[in-house]
């Protein structure tokens, strides 16, 4: 008898958040919170010929000072990504993507439904001929499976930039940011990042272009128990108290 009243007692406790079961150690790195978590995410690191470190796939990217969009977006650098050349002359896409993120060590507060994400990027074109980009986060589990996938970027969400005069020419694509946010799935191993170009006028190359590339996770914290819990708890263990006396 005297052991079951500690149990109920613990069984409260945990049901409050006032009592957590231990977490056995683990010597994975979490990934850390409130930082961009992207690698190389406005193409700054390239070899000689433009191609982007740290991305595989389609990797090309153009100089601002080529003068194919508006200008920069502040904070960017001096190149962005684009879908690359030498593409048949129909309606394609091109990809490039980088290593998954890892957060398995942030599976605790993953599957407690506290992490949360936020994606966001810049995109433009090519003057308005209707190329685009997405950038997409896919959150995975341990098998590799797809929970989910967030997504910025859209045919309709370029084709609706503003078209300016940049000295070059007359109806050049400005730059703008899209976002978006949520939660991370309970479950969630892994992100894998992409970007798509599509191309989806003639030529041969996919002119969707995308800047700052920013993916990061935030930890929100643990709502502190309510007045009532916490009376609830007080009764719970003053009534242990006086049982046990009694006896």
């Amino acid at each position: 008898m005297r052991t079951n009243w500690l149990r109920s007692f613990a069984r409260a406790l945990l049901a409050v958040g006032l009592l957590a079961p231990v977490a056995a150690p683990s010597t994975a790195v979490a990934a850390p919170y409130d930082a961009n978590l992207v690698l190389n995410p406005s193409f700054e690191n390239v070899d000689g010929g433009g191609n982007a470190a740290d991305w595989s796939g389609a990797v090309d990217t153009y100089a601002y000072s080529q003068s194919y969009t508006g200008a920069a977006p502040a904070g960017a650098g001096d190149r962005y990504w684009f879908g690359g050349a030498g593409i048949a002359d129909e309606v394609s896409s091109i990809s490039a993507s980088q290593s998954p993120i890892d957060l398995s060590a942030n599976a605790a507060e993953i599957n407690a439904g506290r992490v949360r994400y936020d994606l966001s990027a810049f995109f433009s074109s090519y003057r308005t001929q209707g190329d685009y980009a997405v950038v997409s986060a896919t959150f995975r589990d341990a098998g590799n499976a797809s929970l989910g996938q967030a997504s910025v970027g859209s045919e309709a969400f370029v084709a609706g930039l503003p078209v300016v005069d940049n000295g070059v020419y007359i109806d050049a694509r400005g730059w703008a940011s899209d976002a978006t946010s949520g939660l991370v799935p309970a479950g969630t191993n892994s992100v894998l990042l992409e970007i798509v170009g599509t191309k989806t006028a003639g030529g041969a190359v996919v002119d969707g272009y995308t800047d700052s590339i920013d993916f990061q996770v935030h930890l929100n914290p643990i709502p502190e128990p309510s007045a009532l819990a916490l009376a609830a708890i007080g009764g719970l263990g003053l009534a242990a108290w006086r049982f046990r006396k009694r006896r």
